[in-house]
C-alpha cells in the first residue's frame, strides 16, 4: 500500500467564520455585543411574550394579530441581516443605507 502525505489545515473559529461570511449568505449577519447585544435580545424575548400572550389569553382582531407579528418580524430582519452581500465585519453597526 502507498502511503499519500496529505496535509491537512485544520480551520480556526475565525477562518470558519469569514469563510461561511464569504459563501454562504444566510451565515452574513450582524453582530451586536454589549448593551446593543442586550437590546436586541430583549426585543426577541418580547416578541416572543408578545406572541404567547397573543395565543393565549390575548383576544385581538385576527388582523392586528398578523399585522403586529410581520410587523416584528420585518422589524428583526431587517435589523439582523444585511442588505448588501458584503460580510457585516464591524460590531455594532447598522450602515446608513440599511436603515
Amino acid at each position: 500500500m502507498a502511503e499519500s502525505n496529505v496535509d491537512v489545515h485544520i480551520l480556526t473559529q475565525k477562518e470558519t467564520n469569514e469563510l461561511l461570511a464569504k459563501f454562504d449568505r444566510e451565515s452574513n449577519v450582524r453582530h451586536f455585543a454589549g448593551i446593543p447585544g442586550h437590546i436586541v435580545t430583549g426585543i426577541m424575548l418580547l416578541f416572543a411574550a408578545y406572541i404567547f400572550w397573543v395565543t393565549s389569553i390575548g383576544n385581538l382582531p385576527e388582523q392586528v394579530r398578523r399585522t403586529n407579528f410581520l410587523g416584528f418580524l420585518v422589524f428583526i430582519g431587517y435589523l439582523l441581516y444585511p442588505a448588501h452581500k458584503k460580510p457585516a465585519t464591524r460590531k455594532n453597526h447598522v450602515p446608513w443605507y440599511d436603515h
